[in-house]
């Protein structure tokens, strides 16, 4: 005797159940898909009992005759896909349902009653099925649409019952595939009741952005836009996301759809956030929506029970695409902070024909105390000094002496200067500018810091000759700062930002006077010189001109096997990053030459850390992991170089720090994802105090 056999038509339901119907949120989300493959206009879903006492479906869409309502009680009937013979029906679906099993897989763990009314017809059709049975079809009626409803979910399955969640618990999944119905179909009005409190109530015709904002608190502010469509490849894309310094821990917050269905793809998630790299902190996820659409037979969505999990035709060139919308969409972001916080580039000023004016006579920089010159380092740097990252502000500011300028006022016609507000504001000075060390530290007290530092000069500092007396530590501009230039430009500018002083030696305080009025503005300094290096030293790597320090006296190290083997299979791009090192005979090996702005550092610790990242690179090894781990290294090599915290700038060093802000082609956040300036507008500093 056989002992395989048939399984009843019952059992087989409830089989498919296990795998259709999860929870109360799976019924929902069954119901909602066919009422959006009708066409409805409104889905309004009643919920009591956390679902599964009752859910209740009522939709206006096309509706269903007599026949339809019992044919979508059979198991593997679906009026959503084409012949049979068409082998070619399941390689583009473009409707949310086509299997036509939920419908009866419901009824077979439930008590399902289905009442629906074609366009046009006098009455509708009622059909009640009670756990798997049908037992009773009659006229009955409605308004056009259908109105699907379910009582006692696994009522004659206890089993499966007592796994179910907490009450409210279930209902936040019920919420959840609400709201990715909503954000997918922005057109079409949804409601949703609980237990008789209206939870919310969606008006039809929103676009994305409207209806994203009504469905989730956290989208209140100002939001990243991604817009991009490849023809070429057929790629369309649309999304939203929160900047990065809104972005949540819970990676659950970013929402994916593929041709208006919400999906689980970690390669979408993995493009999103490789688009946010160096801008999200660490344990941080991307919050927002990406739709993606393309061609229905470029995905396959027939790959899992539930639909949630697809299949990409070619997944290189989405993530690539995506990958590309987001960095550009980073990237306009920051344009628009960097307008926000120093308003818009200034075009150059037109050619005059007539002779220009010489400049009238402005107050002299002020004479910087000066530090006493340490041993000469063993170091010298190879690069031609037109390309030398080490600004000459820093240098004459930090290490050298600082000449007398040339317009001396001994050498000044006498001209009447009107006093500026700043200096007017300053109390008598109480402190003896000219000396150093730690005595001048203890006799100036806290406001004399802030209130001493002069607004800085618009007459240049004479170049003067460096001896690299001490390994310089910052600011390695990309190009010298000119501040007649510089200043000039900020004095005719709508938008200022005026350096006010400086906090905890680390952060720098500003004025910033804009359209809407005054605020405060504070930097970190070291974030923001970091990500300055940063950006730096990326464009070098990208046109093979990262400049390289020879070592006067070279480094000798011993290297394991290991490490060994690591140099000899990264040589080539070991050298790329600014790095020479050569055999020394059996483990020993020779460090001749650093990357120019970690010339100051102890080659041995540089070495250390490179090759820590490249095991991480030799252990990825993927062209997607490549280019993260060089980020890697540049953010390690950008925060080593850049000035440090607990470091007093010069007025010099501050204007420098904030034109190289303005210059660079990001500075919102450091490359380990910390934000670098925040501001508080005038209202807001009123509100501490308590200010109508």
């Amino acid at each position: 005797m056989s002992k395989i056999k048939i399984l009843s038509e019952h059992l087989a339901n409830q089989i498919a159940a296990g795998e259709v119907i999860e929870r109360p949120a799976s019924v929902v989300k069954e119901f909602i898909e066919n009422s959006l493959d009708a066409g409805a206009g409104r889905i309004a879903v009643q919920v009591a009992g956390g679902g599964s006492r009752l859910i209740r479906v009522v939709d206006d869409g096309c509706g269903m005759d007599e026949d339809d309502v019992l044919l979508c009680l059979e198991r593997h009937a679906t009026s959503k896909l084409g012949s049979a013979d068409d082998g070619l029906v399941l390689a583009a679906i473009r409707t949310l349902g086509f299997r036509g099993e939920a419908i009866p897989s419901i009824g077979s763990v439930s008590q399902l009653s289905i009442s629906s009314r074609t366009e046009g017809a006098e009455l509708g059709t009622r059909a009640e099925v009670r756990y798997g049975k049908l037992v009773k079809v009659h006229e009955s009626g409605c308004a056009r649409g259908t109105v699907m409803e379910m009582r006692d979910l696994f009522g004659n399955l206890p089993a499966r019952r007592k796994f179910l969640k907490s009450a409210r618990t279930e209902l936040f999944h019920i919420e959840e595939v609400l709201r990715n119905a909503a954000l997918a179909h922005p057109e079409t009005a949804f409601a949703l009741e609980v237990d008789g409190r209206t939870v919310f109530d969606l008006p039809p015709g929103d676009d994305a952005e409207t209806r994203l904002r009504r469905l989730y608190n956290w989208m209140r502010g100002e939001v990243l836009r991604i817009a991009g469509d490849d023809e070429t490849n057929g790629i369309g894309l649309r999304g939203f996301l929160l900047p990065p310094d809104e972005a949540h821990g819970a990676s659950t917050r970013l929402r994916l759809f593929v041709n208006n269905r919400p999906v689980k793809d970690r390669m979408l998630t993995r493009a999103v956030h490789d688009g946010l790299s160096g801008f999200l902190m660490k344990g941080r996820a991307a919050s927002g929506v990406l739709f993606v659409t393309l061609a229905p037979e470029r995905v396959d969505v027939n790959v899992h029970p539930t639909k949630q999990e697809i299949r990409f035709q070619q997944p290189e060139r989405i993530h690539r695409r995506v990958l590309e919308a987001v960095t550009t969409a980073v990237q306009q972001y920051q344009e628009g902070e960097k307008f926000a916080l120093f308003g818009a580039p200034r075009p150059a000023p037109a050619q005059k024909a007539e002779p220009r004016q010489p400049p009238a006579p402005s107050i002299p920089p002020p004479r910087l105390p000066v530090r006493p010159t340490p041993a000469a380092p063993s170091t010298q740097v190879v690069a031609a000094e037109a390309d030398s990252p080490l600004s000459a502000v820093h240098q004459t500011s930090c290490h050298t002496k600082v000449p007398k300028p040339a317009d001396s006022t001994s050498h000044r016609p006498s001209v009447q200067t009107p006093p500026r507000p700043e200096l007017q504001s300053r109390p008598p000075a109480s402190v003896d500018l000219t000396q150093t060390g730690p005595a001048a530290k203890e006799k100036e007290t806290a406001p004399a810091q802030l209130a001493r530092r002069p607004p800085p000069s618009p007459v240049a500092a004479p170049p003067t000759k460096t001896t690299m007396a001490e390994p310089p530590a910052a600011f390695a501009a990309a190009t010298e700062l000119k501040p007649e230039t510089s200043r000039r430009e900020d004095e005719e500018a709508p938008f200022s930002l005026r350096a006010i002083g400086q906090v905890c030696d680390l952060y720098i305080l500003c004025e910033r006077q804009d359209e809407e009025g005054r605020g405060l503005v504070v930097i970190d300094q070291h974030a923001a010189h970091e990500r300055i290096l940063f950006e730096k030293l990326k464009e070098q790597y990208k046109t093979r001109r990262l400049i390289r320090q020879s070592l006067l006296f070279p480094a000798v190290l011993e290297l394991a096997p290991a490490e060994s083997r690591l140099l000899a299979r990264h040589k080539a791009q070991v050298a790329e990053l600014g790095f020479e090192i050569e055999e020394f005979g059996g483990e020993s090996f020779v460090v001749k030459a650093v990357p120019a702005l970690l010339g100051h550092l102890p080659p041995a610790g540089l070495v250390e850390e490179l090759f820590a990242q490249l095991r991480l690179v030799a252990e990825g090894c993927t062209e997607a992991s490549h280019e993260p781990r060089l980020e890697a290294i540049f953010a390690s090599m950008a925060c080593k170089a850049a000035v440090k915290a607990g470091r007093r700038l010069a007025p010099e060093e501050i204007d420098t720090l904030l034109q190289q802000m303005r210059e660079s082609r990001a500075f919102t956040h450091c490359p380990h994802g910390r934000p670098v300036v925040k501001s508080f507008s005038e209202a807001d500093i009123k509100k501490w105090f308590f200010r109508n």
